[in-house]
């Protein structure tokens, strides 16, 4: 009987594979072996396998003397899951001749029921692209997970519902399915604005608002400080709003990620995630990790947001664990002998009050607590971790501006977000003529927003002047300096004025 090959994938803990499913049918005694590293859902294969081909009108290996071996192959690599049932069954059918097929260089994913039914397996769009990478371009999948699939580009598709149709007449029966392009380079619209807040709703907190319209601008970690019911939530969740869509890569990526963990919830996402983590969250969920790395809260706001609210309530190994990924965009964890790198790449936005009972910044209530206690509570923020923020910003009860304070506060989500989306198409623009990439400023290093950022020779003077005065630390100067960068960029203006430096100093840290 001829070997057969089948190409096939799966999914592991934080990434896809491509594994070839080899099958061996040999006269003997009925046995059925599936080798190659495996769970037991793939061993439990040969149970659903055998009676999915007998309920589909063909001859199981049951009813042949024969000695059949499938390998997956790599075989030092250790694979779970369900996606090989499709694959190993047709592998059979067509070595045993039930089945003939012409078609090479396809990739088959699909669960067997036991009538033959090909069911839809979860995750499956990163398989795909981990196909597509390796240079497959026709995939066979069940026809459920169409819709997933519908946001890959260059790729043939074929779906089946059953094995007795994809098999009929005793040949495979492969038909492209014409793929409807999904709405996933859109502009931001109704159904994905009423989940956050609207900005033009918060009728305070202009500079409030502003500060945060500046942080999505260009990328900046910020952190909201003030009483309770001040309104820093809400403008955090505001924040989510304004953020630009993802452009076609982002939501490949981003939906990918989500698919590997377990938490997509719709077919593809073509917004920012907007993560928020509660204070009891342990390191590990928050970083990643475990026996088997998964990703964490940090890799889950990848390209979007990651929001701490009540940010001194997390326990302090959390936070000096967050110093690393937002400064390098990706996080490394080394478990086992294995190393994964997952991606970061998130705006961090956090929320405080200045002491324990809250009020130590209010001018509507009274503060109770002493000033010792005041100190313990802020320095439950190491200090390495304070100066990875870029922005600090309070927030007072309403009514403490007025609504004319700063410039656009009334302007509703969509209004901003085409504002950002500008200023980030500025900045993009810049940076890839002088890097070569297209990095917000606040992923500029400090030779780039040295060379990035054209500065008047008055601001330069009063830069300097107050750099000293103010005894900022080396990535202080550089963090107040990309700032001001993006207030610049913000005003179109391609220098930094000392309006714009004046403004970024503004947002430094002001705890002790």
């Amino acid at each position: 009987m001829p070997f057969i090959k089948i190409t096939s994938a799966y999914n592991s803990y934080s990434t896809s594979s491509i594994v070839d499913v080899e099958i061996d049918v040999s006269l003997g005694l009925h046995s059925f072996s599936i080798i190659g590293l495996t769970d037991k859902s793939i061993n439990e294969a040969k149970e659903r396998v055998s009676s999915a081909i007998q309920n589909s009108g063909f001859i199981p290996p049951r009813h042949k003397n024969h000695n059949i071996v499938v390998s997956l192959s790599p075989s030092h690599i250790k694979k779970e899951g369900t996606s090989f049932d499709l694959a190993i069954a047709l592998s059979y059918l067509i070595t045993t001749g039930q089945v003939k097929t012409n078609s090479s260089r396809i990739v088959v994913l699909g669960e067997l029921s036991l009538n033959g039914e090909i069911k839809s397996i979860p995750r499956i769009l990163p398989m795909i692209l981990e196909a597509q990478k390796h240079g497959y371009t026709h995939i066979l999948i069940p026809e459920g997970n169409i819709p997933e699939a519908s946001i890959v580009e260059d790729i043939t598709i074929f779906a089946a519902t059953s094995l007795s149709t994809l098999c009929m007449n005793g040949e495979m029966n492969l038909n492209p399915i014409q793929l409807k392009s999904p709405e996933k380079i859109i502009p931001f619209n109704e159904k994905i604005a009423s989940k956050y807040p609207d900005m033009s709703d918060i009728k305070s907190n202009p500079l409030g608002k502003r500060a945060i319209e500046i942080a999505a601008s260009g990328g900046h970690n910020i952190i909201l400080y003030g009483p309770p019911g001040s309104g820093k939530t809400m403008l955090a969740e505001a924040m989510a709003g304004i953020l630009p869509p993802l452009t076609r890569e982002e939501a490949l990526e981003v939906t990918c990620i989500h698919a590997l963990s377990g938490e997509l919830a719709e077919p593809y996402i073509t917004h920012p995630p907007f993560r928020t983590p509660h204070h009891t969250t342990t390191r590990i969920a928050c970083i990643g990790g475990g026996s088997h790395p998964r990703p964490g809260e940090i890799t889950l706001a990848h390209k979007g947001i990651l929001f701490l609210d009540e940010l001194p309530e997390f326990k302090i190994e959390t936070l000096n664990a967050l110093r690393q990924p937002l400064e390098s965009k990706n996080v490394s964890i080394l478990r086992g002998g294995i190393n994964v790198k997952f991606p970061a790449d998130f705006i961090f936005v956090g929320a405080m009050n200045m002491c324990p009972c809250g009020n130590f910044t209010s001018k509507l209530k009274q503060c109770v607590c002493s000033e010792r206690s005041i100190q313990k509570y802020l320095s439950k923020l190491p200090e390495p971790f304070i100066d990875r923020i870029d922005m600090w910003m309070h927030v007072g009860y309403q009514g403490q501006h007025s609504s004319n304070e700063a410039d656009g506060s009334e302007a509703t989500s969509i209004e901003l977000q085409q504002k950002i989306i500008e200023t980030r198409t500025k900045q993009k623009e810049r940076h890839t003529k002088m890097f070569g990439y297209s990095h917000l400023n606040n992923r500029l290093t400090s030779d780039q927003i040295t060379k990035a950022s054209r500065i008047s020779p008055e601001a330069n003077s009063f830069f300097v002047s107050a750099s000293a005065n103010l005894k900022l630390t080396h990535r202080s100067l550089y963090k107040v300096l990309k700032v001001a960068r993006t207030i610049a960029d913000m005003s179109r203006s391609d220098t930094i004025e000392k309006e714009h430096l004046l403004e970024a100093l503004q947002y430094r840290p002001k705890l002790k």
